[in-house]
């Protein structure tokens, strides 16, 4: 029977149905639903808190819809300690007191920073210089900013309006409703509008004005722009089906979507932008951009409310008596008293603006925080994932139990404590920056070196005294004052920028040289790996023709290179589908990378012949994966396995078993050569270069060889010198290869202490 069976039948005091003792109360005699007749119906509670007697059904017959059996369920459990136990801690507790006392923290800082990756790019439409130093410098669009100040600020664009004596929601909503010149949009940047929901204020307004507005547009709890036609009482309905001309509809943009929401509005909208004391430049920017042609034909309104003129006022000239200034005299005077800042609209762009220099200063100071403790996270994670585990190799259990009690300190790196105590006693008050230096000098035995530990301390110290510089958060003491250090970074990074336009350009055009493979994947016959006698290149398609199949890789050549030939194992292969053998065009050709090889078996040969390893397309890979998730019967018997390139096994057949054959291994790594992968240990440089020496004509072959699957890929191509693959192009026999495998490998130093 079902635990959950079990559990019920002992919380309401009865044997499982058809189980010992005959006198269950689950007893259908009486008719359905109805208790047995010793069972009489009971809330009291009896011995051991359970009930004295029940009237309850079986499980399985309880209908959750009918309130008559959850009455009588509820008074028989209600005072069963088992199932209000089970009630508490499965239902209430988990959703009511999430509680723990330590938690696992982190933050946009742990992508932002080199922690994890290595190279990262992002994108913002309000960008800003507020970045993890490594992310540094934001590239800001010429222009941009400057765009947004001038149509801000323009008379033609942009205009204000003072709300005039007493306000709340609904007056200030009747009055937007029925202004003249009326308005298009209502896009609540400041947050004044509280107490409605989105469709309450767009019913709200389409009922007390907006004369000359057949429908009204909010966006719902999904973020869907919803509309409500005048006349109609029904339920809003999606704006793609309404058909209401843009002229006639009335869009309400609360606080919550005046970023990242688009709807169309008619070229000479006009929109009222509410103004709100915690506002930015850049949030007032994101809200009047709602209209999309702002500056070509569509303009804005910010509505001012008392309260607002007096904070804007009082900030702009030092508070000097501004304040108190009478409600009904306020328009006069808030005219009067920004005359001097070369207009209003100048005054609004200005007072946001400082309002942004205040975020950004206090956002600078969170940043130096994040900063300066991402160096102890980077030092702990190095810690916890050593490069042993990286490579994939085998640690023994001791020592990984050693690791466990050596870093057990590096995981409190990225703990956070989570307490609700409330002290007894007022402590003394600290700054944020005291606080991190005690934390760092708490996990100084995570980070012992003495340069990082500098940095750290150097990041928590830029701009401590000065603060965030405006919006970019650059200090006032971080040297970039100085206008020679300041006019050498700007040429720097001019020519930096100059010199990546100029390789992307060159890359632009060269990729429009290339030409690709044809398209569409040829079919070739998958039980032809089961009967076919001489393997992949027993499949026909050794001669290039259109029928799909495979072509061996000693013999593939592109661009005009000479095919490695007898370097080449003779069981390595590639798929048509991966790389055709000859395309028709004549331009230098495109190759796709390699990610997964089939390793086939040949019951109909012997020895190393018997197992053949061949590239393949992703496609093929995954029908091939499918066949074998099926036990197709056409691969029923037959004996293969899909490898990534790296060599791990991803698949195989009931019939593959695993051989450590040096021709195998030789195939794969052949195949990787082909890839152009750069990276091989010395045990698989041994390997390939059983096969890949000889004379110097030859070695200038495999580079050739090499260079063009290099340039046939779309990926960043680095220099093979450097890396371990340059031992295998170069010439001088069995010692040349030697000696070349370990300098690539970096081993010249260990040989020579060893040598000495």
């Amino acid at each position: 029977e079902r635990p959950s069976f079990r559990k019920y039948a002992a919380w309401v005091g009865a044997p499982v149905r058809g189980g010992a003792g005959g006198n269950s109360p689950f007893s259908l005699g009486g008719g359905l639903g109805a208790p047995s007749p010793h069972a009489a119906a009971s809330s009291s509670p009896g011995p051991g808190g359970a009930p004295s007697s029940v009237a309850a059904l079986p499980l399985d017959l309880c209908q959750p819809n009918d309130e008559e059996q959850l009455g009588d369920l509820w008074a028989t459990l209600r005072y069963v300690s088992g199932a209000v136990t089970h009630y508490l801690r499965n239902h209430v507790f988990p959703a009511s007191m999430r509680l723990q006392t330590v938690k696992l923290s982190a933050s946009g800082q742990e992508l932002g920073a080199d922690t994890l990756f290595k190279r990262r790019i992002g994108f913002s439409g309000t960008p800003s210089n507020l970045l993890p130093t490594e992310l540094l410098p934001c590239g800001f669009e010429t222009g941009s900013d400057g765009k947004v100040v001038s149509v801000l600020t323009s008379p033609k664009f942009a205009s204000h309006t003072l709300v005039r004596g007493t306000w709340d929601v609904e007056t200030l909503l009747i009055w937007l409703a029925n202004a003249e010149p009326g308005f298009s949009a209502l896009i609540d940047a400041g947050a004044l509008v509280t107490g409605f929901t989105n469709e309450q204020t767009a019913r709200f307004m389409l009922n007390v004005g907006l004369i000359g507005m057949d429908a009204a547009c909010f966006l719902d709890d999904d973020d869907r722009p919803m509309v409500i036609v005048r006349g109609h009482g029904g339920a809003p309905q999606p704006l793609a089906l309404c058909g209401v001309e843009r002229k006639k509809l009335f869009v309400y943009f609360d606080h919550y979507h005046t970023t990242g929401m688009d709807i169309k509005q008619h070229s000479h909208a006009r929109a009222a932008v509410t103004l709100g004391k915690d506002m930015s430049l850049r949030d007032a920017a994101q809200g009047a951009w709602r209209m999309r042609q702002l500056g070509v034909g569509q303009t804005v309104t910010f509505i001012v409310v008392p309260e607002m003129a007096r904070l804007i006022v009082a900030d702009l000239d030092g508070g000097r008596g501004v304040v108190g200034l009478a409600a009904g005299s306020l328009a006069g005077e808030f005219e009067r008293d920004l005359e001097p800042h070369a207009g209003v609209l100048r005054a609004l762009v200005a007072w946001l603006a400082l309002n942004g220099q205040r975020q950004a200063r206090m956002q600078h100071s969170q940043l130096r925080i994040q900063n300066a403790k991402t160096v102890y996270r980077r030092a702990a994670l190095r810690r916890l994932m050593p490069e042993d585990d990286a490579r994939g190799e085998s640690v023994s259990r001791d020592k990984v139990a050693a690791r466990d009690r050596r870093d057990e300190r590096a995981l409190h790196v990225f703990e956070e404590t989570v307490t609700f105590d409330v002290a007894t006693t007022v402590a003394p008050p600290t700054s944020a920056t005291d606080d991190t230096h005690a934390w760092m000098a708490s996990f100084s035995d995570v980070l012992n070196d003495r340069a990082a530990v500098a940095v750290a301390r150097a990041a928590l110290v830029d701009g401590s005294e000065g603060g965030a510089a405006g919006a970019g958060g650059g200090s006032a003491d971080d040297g970039h004052h100085d206008p020679t250090v300041l006019a050498s970074e700007m040429t720097r990074e001019q020519e930096q920028e100059q010199e990546q336009e100029q390789e992307q350009e060159i890359e632009r055009e060269a990729v429009t040289q290339y030409a690709k493979d044809p398209g569409g994947e040829l079919p070739w016959a998958l039980e032809a790996l089961a009967r076919s006698g001489d393997g992949p290149a027993g499949l026909g398609v050794g001669d290039g023709r259109s029928t799909g199949g495979m072509h061996a890789l000693r013999a593939f050549s592109i661009n005009g290179v000479r095919p490695l030939g007898d370097a080449c194992p003779p069981n390595a292969f590639i798929s048509q589908n991966a790389a055709r053998r000859k395309i028709t065009s004549s331009a230098p050709r495109r190759l796709k990378s390699l990610h997964v090889v089939l390793e086939w078996v040949n019951p109909r040969a012997g020895g190393a012949a018997s197992r053949a390893v061949v590239a393949l397309s992703l496609q093929e890979a995954e029908a091939i994966r499918r066949a074998m998730h099926a036990a197709h019967p056409t691969i029923a018997d037959a004996a293969m396995a899909l490898r990534l390139r790296s060599g791990q096994l991803l698949d195989a057949t009931a019939a593959f078993t695993v051989s450590d054959d040096a021709s195998v291994g030789a195939a794969r790594l052949a195949l990787r050569f082909y890839n152009a992968d750069t990276y091989y240990t010395p045990s698989e440089l041994r390997l390939l270069g059983a096969r890949m020496s000889g004379d110097a004509d030859a070695a200038a072959a495999r580079a050739a060889f090499f260079e063009a699957m290099q340039s046939a890929r779309r990926r960043e191509r680095h220099g093979a010198e450097e890396t371990p693959v340059a031992a295998l192009l170069t010439s001088g026999g069995a010692a040349g290869l030697a000696a070349a495998t370990l300098w690539a490998c970096g081993w010249c130093g260990l040989v020579n202490t060893a040598s000495r």
